[in-house]
């Protein structure tokens, strides 16, 4: 289930954010102060092309869920999502089907985007197997204070997802049963 992100959620994903390995796989990976993190959530509210969402698994919060630059005109937008390090493996994949059910059927669009650095390679295969099409590489696009790292580009139409989704439901109501 994905709710819209309340004020009494902040102390909660600040911590998630702030985790060593999901800060790692972050564009901004430095630790976020809690005055960043609240002018960040008032910033959301001031911008109709951002969204964040809570991602509950099984009654359980432990995810968070963002759409950026969200283009109603275009139907487009971009996203991205992080997750308690004490969430459940499959929740990766519940929140995936969540993130795009909402893309799709709530906000509408016509096409998803991301970009995910290449190391995090069990994101960017998790997006395959959901249907993304991976459509190409920023060359030593993202530079971590250490080094540098190639960034990969995904995105996915609608009508893939329509198309597609039943077999990645499937796959999770499967691992669901099995558990």
């Amino acid at each position: 289930m994905l709710e819209k992100l309340q004020s009494q959620h902040l102390d909660l994903i600040l911590g998630w954010r702030n985790e060593p390995s999901v800060r790692r796989c972050m564009f901004s990976n430095e630790e976020i102060t809690a005055a960043q993190h609240t002018a960040w959530f008032r910033s959301l509210a001031e911008a109709e092309e951002k969204l964040a969402l809570l991602f509950y698994f099984d009654s359980y919060a432990c995810g968070v869920v963002q759409y950026s630059n969200i283009h109603a005109q275009s139907r487009r937008s971009s996203w991205g999502f992080y997750l308690s390090q004490t969430a459940p493996a499959l929740a990766t994949l519940a929140l995936e089907v969540e993130a795009l059910d909402y893309a799709f059927d709530v906000l509408g669009l016509h096409s998803l985007n991301c970009e995910v650095i290449e190391f995090n390679k069990k994101v960017i295969n998790l997006h395959l197997k959901c249907g993304f099409t991976e459509d190409g590489k920023f060359r030593d696009y993202h530079f971590d204070g250490n080094k540098f790292h190639n960034v990969v580009r995904l995105s996915m139409l609608e009508g893939t997802w329509a198309e597609g989704q039943h077999v990645v439901k499937e796959r999770l109501r499967a691992l669901r049963a099995r558990r």
